[in-house]
């Protein structure tokens, strides 16, 4: 490894998962009250990922956590937005790189 880390990730692409970070954004955009996890909590995009992932509330919990917390902190890394791709990247070196991610914010 050579003294970088070693991540286990499995990425869930669930469309409940869409659905609520959807409504984190547009919520965010519209300038409404912070949205909190006890609101998410409610939602039935919600409720139905419980139900797929029984034993894992901490870790859906956690998921939006940072997912609320990341919205609000979308402007403090820089970023590149090409209108003509639709696409976000960020500057790695002396490029552009869209396929750098960071969080939920790209």
């Amino acid at each position: 490894f050579y003294g970088n880390t070693y991540n286990k990730v499995a990425m869930l692409k669930e469309p409940e998962i869409t659905d609520i970070l959807k409504e984190i954004w547009t919520s965010s955009d519209e300038g409404k009250k912070k949205i909190k996890l006890s609101y998410v909590k409610q939602l039935p995009s919600y409720q139905s990922l419980l139900q797929k992932f029984r034993g894992f509330e901490f870790m859906l919990e956690n998921e939006i956590m940072r997912m609320l917390d990341e919205v609000r902190r979308l402007d403090e890394s820089p970023y590149h937005l090409d209108t003509t791709k639709d696409k976000i990247g960020h500057k790695i070196m002396d490029t552009i790189s869209y396929d750098v991610n960071f969080g939920y914010r790209t």
